[in-house]
């Protein structure tokens, strides 16, 4: 009888992570570069990562003066719902001092990888307080004026679930609602 040969696994070093993460954020980089030209500008700040690298910004220069360019980048099945759109999305808001949305360019590597590029009006706080490192559902909070823009948020027609109670999280995806990402539902 012959026993079937397995291959044995095993977690990858720290060392190996960290060249991974290296590779990754330099491909990132060249994303926000490309992005930068098909738009048309220049990228003028120091660009800042997202959660796991999923995201990449910058200021940028453009002929109207200052903007502000974020990249995603995500595995095809993992892209749709406002977590992907919610930048542009938020376009509907009114009131609140934060990015508005220009420009989104998609492109896709077939079956491995989805890039969105959104280019933004840019607010100043961008880069204290950038979508990239609190998400798109916190750019209310940008320049401060909480109050103010939770009255604005009250007013905007939305879609999404209607809760009747706090929820700490979603008991579909477990996601928080300080904008933790969601695959789907309550998010």
């Amino acid at each position: 009888m012959l026993r079937a040969h397995r291959r044995r696994t095993r977690d990858p070093t720290t060392a190996e992570v960290a060249e991974a993460d290296r590779q990754f954020a330099e491909w990132m980089r060249a994303n926000l570069a490309r992005a930068a030209e098909h738009f048309g500008v220049a990228v003028a700040g120091e660009p800042v990562f997202g959660w796991r690298l999923r995201s990449i910004s910058a200021a940028v220069d453009s002929s109207e003066g200052r903007r502000w360019l974020r990249v995603v980048s995500e595995q095809p099945q993992w892209v749709h719902g406002d977590w992907w759109t919610g930048n542009a999305d938020s376009n509907a808001v009114t009131g609140i001092r934060k990015p508005h949305v220009l420009d989104v360019v998609e492109r896709e590597i077939p079956g491995v990888r989805r890039q969105r590029a959104e280019l933004m009006t840019y607010t100043p706080a961008d880069g204290a307080r950038t979508p990239a490192r609190y998400g798109p559902r916190s750019t209310f909070l940008w320049g401060g004026g909480a109050s103010a823009a939770g009255s604005s948020l009250r007013s905007a027609r939305t879609e999404g679930c209607v809760r009747r109670r706090p929820v700490r999280s979603c008991s579909k995806t477990g996601a928080n609602r300080l904008g933790s990402r969601s695959r789907g539902g309550c998010g």
